[in-house]
């Protein structure tokens, strides 16, 4: 037997080291790409705009899963930008607060690449008012919703809400 397969039968230490490394860099860079695939953020841009084609500012953007998409609001140009992983979602999208904007809704929005989304905002009519208990008390976190159209904000501390809707008879 000659030295070097000696060597080898005993396990040659920079043999058994690389042959380990190998394997080790192998199995990081695979599930390397496992937890890239799986936590791939995809972006999720566009502009609110209101029927004449301006940039709405401050409407709030929302895929309804605000652990996973985080709520942005849009810019001075209307421009709103979030990241996601792929998956399908309930896409909603607040008026400024106090404005006469309808609410955006939309289920089944699919994100799977990079996606732009423009969304036209119309106008609509606004009732508002004061939402007090029996006692007089403001009601604070209140949703009014007219024949099922909201604007998505809450009442305030004084109990003013707001809604806008598209002209038509509602019952509150």
């Amino acid at each position: 037997m000659t030295i070097e397969e000696n060597e080898m039968k005993k396990g040659n230490p920079f043999i058994v080291f690389s042959i380990f490394s190998l394997l080790l860099s192998t199995m990081l860079i695979l599930s390397g790409e496992i937890a890239q695939a799986q936590s791939s953020q995809y972006k999720i841009s566009g502009y609110i705009l209101d029927s004449n084609g301006k940039g709405i500012v401050g409407a709030e953007v929302i895929f309804n899963v605000p652990t996973i998409i985080h709520s942005v609001f849009t810019d001075n140009s209307g421009c709103y930008e979030t990241y996601g992983p792929s998956g399908t979602y309930h896409m909603n999208v607040w008026p400024p607060f106090d404005s006469n904007y309808i609410s955006y809704d939309e289920p089944g929005v699919v994100i799977s690449l990079d996606l732009t989304k423009n969304v036209t905002m119309y106008t609509g009519y606004k009732v508002s008012g004061i939402i007090s208990d029996i006692s007089g008390a403001p009601m604070v976190g209140a949703c009014v919703f007219l024949n099922g159209n909201g604007s998505g904000w809450f009442s305030t501390s004084t109990g003013y809400y707001f809604v806008a809707v598209p002209a038509g008879n509602y019952t509150i």
